[in-house]
């Protein structure tokens, strides 16, 4: 019986749309787009393929790029301290939709593990993440492809 009871519960986790992000899914597609619509200008104008996905996630889509990545480490660290803090302590706190940036009001302060947290977010950020390196790389290559 409790078997058939964790497999219910799984299978309304994995069909539940409620986990769904269409904020971040919306900031994620916005980086995708920038870089699938300038792959190709960046790969007619520079020889390396490396040259240009690093061109593309480090400079040209840099800004929407960084926003998927603010916006997917602060609703992490949202959640964390909605776990661990009541919800009064975190009235005025959200993460910024648009920016992806952490909301807080002044005076608010954050437990030492989610300072831990914020630390390891901000040292994740200054590298763009694979993701988007592997995505303009694809992108890249296939504006290579039908250029040829």
């Amino acid at each position: 019986m409790r078997l058939i009871q964790l497999s219910c519960v799984a299978a309304v986790l994995v069909a539940c749309p409620a986990l769904a992000d269409p904020v971040g899914d919306a900031l994620t597609a916005r980086a995708e787009t920038c870089i699938r619509s300038e792959a190709p200008a960046v790969s007619r104008m520079t020889p390396s393929p490396n040259d240009a996905v690093t061109f593309l996630v480090s400079d040209l889509c840099a800004v929407e790029i960084q926003r998927a990545e603010n916006y997917e480490a602060n609703s992490r660290m949202l959640a964390q301290l909605q776990a661990t803090m009541p919800a009064p302590a975190l009235t005025g706190v959200s993460v910024d939709p648009a920016t992806g940036d952490f909301k807080a009001p002044p005076g608010f302060s954050t437990p030492i593990g989610v300072q831990s947290s914020m630390l390891s977010s901000t040292l994740r950020n200054l590298q763009p993440r694979a993701k988007f390196a592997a995505f303009a790389a694809r992108a890249v290559l296939a504006a290579r492809s039908t250029s040829h």
